[in-house]
């Protein structure tokens, strides 16, 4: 078994998880326990990313069973996982189960708005329509900013933006752009990206 994990198996959690085969994925966690705490190399999945694989599919009832298999996971990267696909199940199945802190919340808002308006983010697996996905985005929104995010203080992960003057770029992100204005986001002062001003309207 040790061989086969180390020539190629690290992959075959992540597609089964995906698939959602949780009995597959039971056996393998099994299988390997006794490799937890082994080197890994770059390119293998560690296995306290496994629940942030379900998360970011959005597998809510996958990620609260493996949730009852150790307390060892990597729960700010499922969290992250969860915001940045607008899986607002998850979000909540995540925190029933983990006392999150104030930094990891915040940070969720910065994935959760980390959008572009010419790749919005299709995973294989999220069978929800573009529109759905749009409203389940706010809903995510609305919950962190409710579990003490703070909206004028977000950034996008990959660029830096302020998260309103993120969303304000791109029409289709309106629904988002609403839960922060409706949880008491403001218009920001954004001198780095070359602009003077985000301009934020209510209409």
């Amino acid at each position: 078994m040790e061989d086969l994990y180390l020539c190629g198996m690290a992959a075959a959690p992540y597609r089964a998880i995906h698939k959602r085969m949780l009995p597959l994925v039971r056996l393998m966690w099994d299988a390997t326990a006794h490799l937890q705490d082994r080197k890994r190399s770059r390119n293998e999945i560690r296995w306290t990313q496994w629940l942030g694989i379900a998360a970011e599919c959005g597998h809510a009832d996958v990620v609260r069973e493996m949730m009852r298999w150790s307390g060892d996971w990597d729960y700010d990267q499922a969290l992250w996982n969860a915001a940045y696909n607008w899986h607002y199940e998850t979000v909540k199945t995540l925190a029933s189960a983990h006392d999150y802190s104030q930094k990891a919340i915040q940070e969720a808002l910065g994935h959760v708005c980390d959008v572009n308006g010419e790749i919005d983010f299709d995973i294989m697996c999220c069978d929800k329509t573009t529109d759905a996905r749009h409203r389940e985005m706010g809903q995510v929104i609305r919950w962190l900013v409710d579990a003490g995010a703070d909206p004028d203080n977000a950034k996008t992960v990959s660029n830096g933006w302020p998260v309103v003057a993120c969303l304000n770029e791109y029409p289709e992100y309106a629904e988002a752009l609403k839960a922060l204005l409706e949880k008491g986001a403001t218009d920001v002062q954004f001198e780095e990206r070359g602009d003077s001003h985000a301009v934020v309207r209510e209409e």
